[in-house]
């Protein structure tokens, strides 16, 4: 996201007003805060400021990770409709490698989506399963028809359509159609926004599906500027409370491992320590 001078320092100086509100507010632990921590090192990272950025992304004190672990599954389990937090704490349990865990949310996703009408149902479903490189087939089926839906479901001018494609073309990744799924992710990196998750997500999934179609080289050139994305990013298992609130980072870094395996490209080193079980 780019912005003239003036509007540069309005919208910075709004994201720390925010993080310093709830921080007060919430307490520095609460899923919010650390959302709004998120948000403003996206700001640092696309402003060119990587050691803020990266600073931010640090656990805020020690035993972070566990607690807004913890405050996850609680609002989850309170609120089974979130579909949204449901998503994204079956990612970080892919992530954990938690891989039954993961299955039993997507499972409940997926039966909940199975009769709506509502795009961002399928969308939400869809993805927290097709993240899975090792799909079981039956779960795989219906992973990828409401990763289809969605797209189907959603009006052209959805501000949300660009997600619809990336989602629609992971389907077709899973569902061995890299050629219609690259050309859903060249759709949908053409629309305007310069959102880094969406970005890192659509290239990575886009360098799967060049891989598969064995364009080895279009694969490192995607996976490259997929690595600009994602620089210091730990590889799975390690995590910190603030990343654990960017699923679309977490599915996209896995994506990315898959993918250095298909190309034989060297996995990322570790750069925080693993949370625990």
């Amino acid at each position: 996201m780019r912005f003239d001078a003036g509007r540069e320092d309005e919208a910075l100086k709004l994201r720390k007003e925010v993080l310093t509100l709830e921080r007060k507010v919430l307490g520095p632990g609460h899923p919010d805060v650390l959302l709004a921590m998120q948000n403003l090192a996206d700001y640092y990272f696309d402003a060119g400021r990587e050691d803020e950025a990266l600073k931010l992304q640090e656990d805020p004190k020690p035993g972070a990770s566990d607690r807004a672990l913890a405050a996850l599954r609680q609002m989850v389990a309170a609120n089974p409709a979130d579909t949204d937090r449901a998503k994204n704490l079956a990612t970080v349990y892919l992530w954990l490698g938690q891989t039954n865990e993961h299955q039993a949310i997507c499972r409940r996703l997926l039966d909940l989506a199975a009769n709506s009408k509502d795009p961002t149902s399928h969308e939400r479903a869809a993805k927290a399963y097709l993240i899975h490189a090792h799909p079981e087939p039956e779960m795989l089926k219906q992973a990828v028809a409401s990763g289809r839906q969605a797209l189907q479901l959603a009006a052209t001018n959805d501000v949300n359509r660009a997600w619809f494609l990336v989602t629609a073309a992971m389907a077709a990744v899973r569902d061995g159609k890299p050629a219609e799924a690259e050309s859903l992710l060249d759709e949908a990196l053409k629309v305007p926004g310069d959102l880094r998750n969406r970005r890192s997500l659509a290239l990575a999934y886009r360098t799967l599906a060049r891989a598969h179609l064995g364009r080895t080289e279009e694969a490192r050139a995607d996976l490259a500027e997929l690595e600009k994305l994602l620089h210091a990013f730990p590889a799975p298992p390690a995590l910190s409370a603030v990343l654990l609130l960017q699923p679309d980072l977490l599915a996209a870094c896995l994506a990315q491992e898959e993918a250095k395996a298909l190309i034989g490209a060297p996995s990322a080193p570790v750069a925080v320590p693993p949370l625990p079980k």
